[in-house]
């Protein structure tokens, strides 16, 4: 319960922020205005956006939120089919009718529900007539779902009075569930997200003693699932890919009408079966008003057992989804449009970019995802970054689509790469004996810094991309820095060395100066008011300075996390802030995760491996949702069969799956359901990251392959061969080949840059079977 307290010291912090009037601060605007200014919907029109990520922004915008389970975020439920062996997405008959509410689901509720609201009448006069005097999201349903984990278990025995409930009143089996949805009109619970990405929950991982239920006296353990899932995650998956189907994407802007649109109140949601009870909803009752404390908390536990309705978002219809289809024929008639590679799959083709450096290992090359272009026009190439063996730095001009030269995508070569009097390098000498690959340098996401490892005194250094210098350097390690990696947002850096440690580090930002006042109010706040009784009000600076952004200047002095448990020489890392996750591989062949906000152990991972030789972790990666891909590779043997394996975990550590490789990978990276993996074998693979099965056949590059990355878009893959070629991987047919000279105004400086298009030669690869 909010106390007085809070409630003014929030007040106070909310004014002070709204005194700025910064142009990121929302003020006196309603959720509608937000909404309708967001640009979401057309996103999700057009398909640049998931159906899950879509549904998230709406409960967000609407004001639910996982911190209060009064208001937690609302999800539909999608399928009706739960017992059949199979589940068929492209039978329309296997979804909900999402059109209705889930209490009317069942054609023969409504009758009952229409009856029900027109018999009704307060004596009183205050409560408005309603179909439902339960709601589709409350605090009890919530914990109704989660009850296998922590802490709603605890919140649901507490809610029961010190014990868990009845048995046959638990959440035991989907099947179930959804039958007695159906059966009982009166019960109307929608879905969480949880069923979309956390197969955690459906499993009693910590032996908690349900009970049984009293017919069958079978033990309430794991829930049971529908026949189609072999697994918790299996259920998971597929209930996803449900979600994100055809069927779900034309007909989920009904159930958005329900639930935060036109038909949430008035005439149209009485038409539709959907009123709920009046203190449901947003402004039915003013609690600021009420003087009586003890009415006031006697209202609110009511509103907080009961539901709340989210803020209505529309009052128009909610436009429905383009198709698939829809969606391809639009997106090739715009200008600037790219194709994203992994939904076209089949019809990759790789083409030939002239050697960056003759005969030179390629091992890095990457186009960083957020430059900023106040200072190009549209359709001005964005930089494309390169490093060779021999530490020379190209930043090329890169346009991945141009309509205009009919091209699939043009390149523009830095000619000082191959000029001596003008080539850029790193400072040396890297350690002896130290194997120079792609996971020593990282790229800040804006392409202006180059953060390096593997110096011979141990450091990690920052070199300015813009002035072609090196501008720090930060001995921390007590050994050789061997890899690098950093999170998706650009804030954070973490290292590996063989001192067998890793650090954590924050990318240094120089902030607008809203954020410099934004801290100084806030400072002030905390100092006038006393919080060392409050410590949830306090603020964490970091998320602040994320939230408002800025540009990347270095790296801070000393790392604030120094994490241990390794044996050996830390091989590979990886880091995801979202997740508050930082994942290290080592020579030892075990893979620790550890917090990066609190530098704290979690667990250690040890991907299975036969044989009683050792096995190390050379690469790993995170997906987004943070399922774990590792690459091992048993040093000692010589053959190839059986020495190299993926392995996939969850992100809590459960070992999932194993797939053997023929080849040995050299660089890895993981793009949304998609393994890219690389080999000195030559070949480029795409993996689905589910079952860590082959999406195509690999595609030979015929020379050993030293880095591979995935273009912002997703419309490339940039490959670096032994020999120094680039090799860009894309979909479509090459148009004619169009070359000559082009000067552009890069970061500052007018360079000649020799244009190069997709069109000049396509290079011969091989399916490999």
């Amino acid at each position: 319960m909010t106390t007085k307290y809070e409630l003014e010291v929030r007040n106070k912090v909310y004014s002070r922020l709204l005194s700025l009037h910064s142009p990121n601060s929302y003020g006196t605007r309603s959720p509608q205005e937000l909404f309708k200014t967001s640009g979401l919907t057309q996103k999700w029109v057009n398909r640049e956006m998931s159906n899950f990520d879509y549904l998230i922004q709406l409960n967000t915008m609407a004001g639910r939120t996982y911190n209060d389970l009064a208001q937690y975020p609302v999800f539909p439920w999608i399928l009706q089919d739960y017992t059949s062996e199979e589940l068929d997405l492209n039978n329309p008959s296997v979804f909900r009718d999402l059109s209705k509410p889930i209490g009317v689901v069942n054609d023969k509720n409504a009758k009952a529900m229409r009856e029900k609201y027109e018999n009704f009448e307060d004596p009183m006069g205050t409560i408005d007539k309603f179909h439902y005097g339960t709601h589709y999201s409350n605090s009890a349903g919530v914990m109704h779902y989660l009850i296998r984990t922590e802490p709603f278990t605890t919140l649901h025995i507490q809610l029961q009075s010190g014990r868990f409930d009845c048995a046959d009143r638990q959440f035991h089996s989907i099947p179930t569930t959804w039958q007695a949805l159906m059966d009982n009109p009166y019960d109307v619970k929608e879905l969480i997200p949880e069923f979309f990405y956390f197969p955690e929950f459906l499993e009693n991982q910590n032996q908690f003693n349900l009970g049984r239920l009293q017919v069958s006296k079978e033990l309430v353990n794991d829930v049971i699932l529908p026949k189609w899932a072999k697994s918790a995650e299996d259920f998971i998956y597929k209930h996803r890919k449900a979600l994100e189907s055809e069927y779900v994407s034309a007909h989920l802007h009904e159930w958005i009408d329900l639930i935060f649109g036109y038909k949430q109140r008035g005439p149209a949601a009485v038409e539709a079966l959907n009123v709920f009870y009046y203190c449901s909803y947003e402004g039915a009752v003013d609690l600021d008003a009420l003087t009586d404390e003890k009415e006031r908390k006697a209202l609110e536990g009511m509103i907080n057992n009961f539901g709340q309705t989210p803020c209505q978002l529309l009052k128009e219809p909610h436009p429905s989804r383009l198709s698939a289809e829809e969606a391809v024929q639009k997106q090739t008639k715009t200008d600037t449009s790219t194709l994203n590679l992994f939904q076209h799959l089949p019809e990759l083709k790789s083409f030939f970019i002239e050697g960056i450096s003759d005969g030179i290992p390629l091992i890095k090359a990457i186009v960083p995802k957020n430059q900023s272009r106040s200072f190009m026009s549209q359709g001005s190439p964005e930089l494309l970054v390169t490093i060779s063996m021999n530490y020379v730095i190209g930043t090329h001009g890169w346009l991945p689509y141009d309509r205009n030269i009919s091209n699939y995508f043009t390149f523009f070569k830095d000619q000082t790469v191959t000029n001596p009097k003008t080539q850029r390098s790193m400072n040396g000498p890297f350690a002896p004996g130290l194997e120079i690959t792609s996971k020593l340098f990282i790229v800040s996401h804006d392409a202006k810094l180059l953060f390096s490892a593997g110096h011979w005194d141990n450091s990690i250094q920052v070199m300015s991309l813009t002035k072609g210098k090196t501008i720090s350097h930060h001995i921390r390690h007590m050994d050789i820095v061997t890899c690098l990696a950093t999170d998706y947002c650009g804030i954070h850096l973490i290292s590996g060395s063989r001192d067998t440690t890793c650090m954590i580090w924050q990318i240094t930002q120089q902030h607008t100066n809203y954020f410099i006042f934004l801290s100084y109010y806030i400072a002030n706040i905390i100092k006038e008011e006393d919080f060392s009784e409050q410590p949830c009000l306090m603020f964490d600076f970091d998320e602040i300075a994320f939230t408002f952004g800025g540009t990347p200047v270095g790296l801070a002095s000393k790392p604030f996390q120094i994490l241990y448990g390794h044996t050996d020489e830390v091989l590979s890392v990886g880091i995801s802030t979202e997740l508050d996750m930082a994942v290290s591989g080592s020579r030892d062949g075990t893979v620790i995760i550890h917090t990066i906000q609190k530098g704290q152990y979690m667990r250690t991972l040890r991907p299975p491996c036969e044989s009683s030789l050792l096995l190390t972790i050379p690469n790993l990666a995170i997906s987004w949702e943070g399922h774990i891909v590792i690459y091992s590779s048993i040093e000692e043997r010589t053959t190839l069969k059986d020495k190299n394996a993926l392995h996939l975990f969850s992100i809590n550590g459960k070992y999932l799956r194993s797939h053997i490789l023929k080849e040995q990978v050299s660089d890895m990276c993981v793009i949304g359901e998609h393994i890219v993996t690389g080999s000195l074998q030559g070949f480029l693979s795409i993996r689905d990251l589910h079952s860590l099965n082959l999406s195509i056949n690999p595609l030979a590059m015929r020379l050993p392959i030293r880095c591979v990355c995935v273009t912002k878009e997703n419309s490339h893959i940039l490959v670096g061969l032994e020999d120094g070629k680039l090799i860009v991987v894309g979909v479509g047919k090459p148009a004619e080949m169009r070359s000559g000279q082009l000067s552009r105004k890069l970061w500052g400086s007018s360079k000649r840059l020799s244009q190069i298009s997709a069109g000049e030669t396509e290079y011969n690869t091989q399916d490999s079977k």
